[in-house]
């Protein structure tokens, strides 16, 4: 995708994206939301679902892997989005910082509102960029934080407008919220 920039076309950065689980978040908030956007490109995803692998590399054209452990192997990885189950985000968050990669965590980002020393000192120490809460339509800002280091900014009203995207994509995809096979 090009910017146009005083008359000049300037050739914008491709951030290259992992996404950790194909649940609600992982596949009808964040999967839906990449592929449109030609800022991003889906490289990997991470299911234990076998049958959410097969989808997810029909669909993006990525590496599928049922361990995020294999993330950790890559180098060609720019973010990772952890749309794990609630009380996996906390661990696997920590993991995927102590790796050195830029994180988007679906929230919580933590156990507890105080937090632990080692979650406070692992989220403050990041050399890569950390951001959490319901992220489907803030991409445009994490774009312009990896590139360029403009500060994160939500407002109440885009949490507001997600929540409608997260139940009309629910009304919308039913299968993706059956049983697991």
């Amino acid at each position: 995708m090009n910017l146009e920039t005083g008359g000049e076309k300037e050739e914008m950065k491709t951030i290259r994206v992992a996404i950790i689980g194909q649940g609600r978040s992982g596949r009808c908030i964040h999967g839906d939301y990449l592929p449109r956007d030609d800022r991003f490109q889906i490289v990997a995803v991470v299911d234990e679902i076998a049958k959410r692998r097969d989808f997810a590399a029909r669909e993006y054209g990525c590496d599928t892997y049922a361990d995020y452990h294999s993330l950790f192997e890559r180098d060609d990885i720019d973010l990772i989005v952890n749309s794990t189950y609630s009380h996996l985000h906390v661990p696997i968050n920590l993991e995927v910082l102590e790796a050195g990669y830029n994180l988007l965590s679906e929230k919580p980002l933590a156990n507890n509102t105080e937090g632990d020393a080692g979650e406070n000192a692992a989220y403050s120490s990041a050399a890569a960029p950390t951001q959490g809460g319901m992220t489907g339509k803030f991409y445009n800002m994490l774009y312009n934080t990896l590139t360029n280091g403009t500060p994160l900014e939500i407002t109440p009203r885009q949490v507001r407008r997600q929540i409608a995207v997260i139940e009309e994509c629910q009304r919308q995809n039913p299968q993706i919220w059956g049983p697991k096979t």
